[in-house]
């Protein structure tokens, strides 16, 4: 399939590819070695109960949501990087969906990038005018991608695939004043993916949290503490319902993130493959 342009305009073209495509498994593993070797996030469950849990949840859904914490432009990367570490995931290679900002779609890797399942989004962000505006003609188009994104990865997910999204406004990074430690307050998309999922296919969401040394060294980028948290296995049908325990469970994890961040990695960690 011929890959379109990722515009704007264009929009109804570049998500009717992604609803179909599927990685170039050879391609898929050999991006997912390349970066799991440089990026090596220090993995931990929340405790020896919910690493069970999470292992029993992946094995009895279908597909599975991997909800994380968003602190900085590195943070896919080590998702990337995660499921080369747990075997609780690792079938998700090659297998599942990123919702990934647009730029990464012009860069001559796009290959590469389409087969580590990244899937482009157009954030209201990226199109407003001089003034801070977003027009109407833009508003409605950016109403129709959101739409579109949230049928692409439900259609993804209802062949199988997996998905992993950063479920929060905006990452820490950006927002002034932000605590690194806090879960911001979640967009509904990812409630809205999960509700149109279940109609095909039985969903668990897996929170995770992450948090990177507190140090200005270049390898804080590389080993961040990440927790996987507890899942979430019931059967939602209430929008707020399930934002309302995600964000609690989400919490939980990053919490833990930022207490074992700077323990030297002394609490039990998952093996590395």
């Amino acid at each position: 399939m011929r890959r379109p342009e990722v515009t704007l305009e264009n929009c109804a073209a570049v998500y009717d590819f992604y609803e179909r495509y599927d990685a170039n498994p050879r391609r898929a593993r050999i991006a997912h070695k390349l970066i799991g070797t440089a990026y090596r996030p220090k993995v931990s469950f929340l405790d020896n109960q919910t690493a069970h849990l999470v292992h029993d949840a992946v094995s009895s859904a279908d597909v599975t949501i991997l909800a994380c914490k968003h602190v900085n432009m590195n943070d896919p990367l080590h998702l990337v990087a995660l499921v080369g570490i747990i075997d609780t995931f690792d079938g998700f290679a090659g297998r599942t969906v990123i919702p990934s900002k647009r730029s990464l779609f012009s860069m001559k890797i796009r290959h590469w990038i389409d087969d580590l399942g990244a899937i482009p989004t157009f954030r209201r962000k990226d199109f407003l005018n001089s003034s801070g505006v977003l027009d109407e003609l833009s508003h409605e188009e950016l109403s129709n991608a959101t739409e579109r994104l949230i049928n692409t990865c439900v259609a993804q997910m209802s062949r199988g695939k997996h998905l992993a999204i950063f479920p929060e406004s905006e990452r820490s990074a950006r927002l002034e004043g932000a605590d690194p430690s806090r879960v911001n307050s979640l967009k509904e998309g990812i409630a809205k993916i999960y509700l149109k999922a279940c109609e095909s296919v039985s969903v668990a969401i897996v929170p995770l949290g992450l948090c990177y040394d507190q140090t200005s060294s270049l390898r804080a980028n590389f080993t961040p503490s990440m927790v996987v948290g507890a899942p979430l296995t019931g059967v939602y049908t209430d929008t707020t319902q399930l934002m309302e325990d995600l964000a609690v469970a989400m919490q939980a994890a990053q919490t833990a993130a930022f207490e074992r961040a700077n323990l030297s990695y002394s609490v039990p960690l998952c093996d590395s493959k």
